[in-house]
């Protein structure tokens, strides 16, 4: 009777310790997703400090260093739009972001089927809006993945930044007054 007790309490025991190791698997997978999901929605620290320091030393209301990039099936990258806010009409003003899908060129070995090209290649904005203060900067991250089925040619997207309200529709209220553009090779 004895030994039937201590081994039931060795199986508990045993249990327990498989449960806290198990539950700690579980806690480690998902701290392991969380940074990398972080690390597919934000501009590399490299990237951001480029970003920054441009937009100190010439001044510009918006910058996009990096406008081109080849990407490959299945994959991505985060593009940075700097903007530093140079009005003066409030202690802060509210900024959109808003990315579109222009034009798709295809490669000379593909078809033009006419299927629509943003169903082939993703853009993930998580904010479309920021606070920025007077005279203050930051770095917009905008993730693209490219879906497996792409189809091989180059994606230009508009890249529309108003201070208000979107600007998409009128240019002439966009930040800088400029519509800026990302192109997304896939071959």
């Amino acid at each position: 009777m004895k030994a039937s007790i201590q081994l039931s309490v060795n199986f508990l025991v045993v249990i327990i310790l498989c449960m806290m190791i198990m539950s700690f698997g579980f806690v480690l997978v998902q701290k392991m997703s969380i940074e990398t999901n972080k690390m597919m929605t934000t501009v590399s620290a490299e990237l951001e400090r480029k970003i920054l320091n441009l937009l100190t030393l010439e001044g510009k209301p918006v910058m996009i260093p990096i406008v081109q990039r080849e990407i490959e099936r299945g994959d991505w990258y985060v593009f940075g739009i700097g903007v530093l806010n140079l009005m003066n009409n409030a202690p802060s003003n509210t900024f959109y972001v808003d990315i579109r899908l222009s034009t798709f060129i295809p490669s000379e070995d593909v078809e033009n089927t006419g299927v629509l090209a943003n169903s082939y290649v993703e853009v993930i904005l998580f904010k479309k809006s920021f606070d920025l203060k007077n005279n203050d900067k930051t770095v917009y991250s905008v993730p693209i993945k490219v879906n497996k089925n792409a189809k091989s040619g180059t994606y230009v997207f508009n890249v529309y930044v108003g201070e208000g309200a979107s600007c998409e529709n009128n240019v002439v209220a966009c930040y800088d007054g400029l519509v800026h553009k990302l192109y997304v090779k896939v071959s």
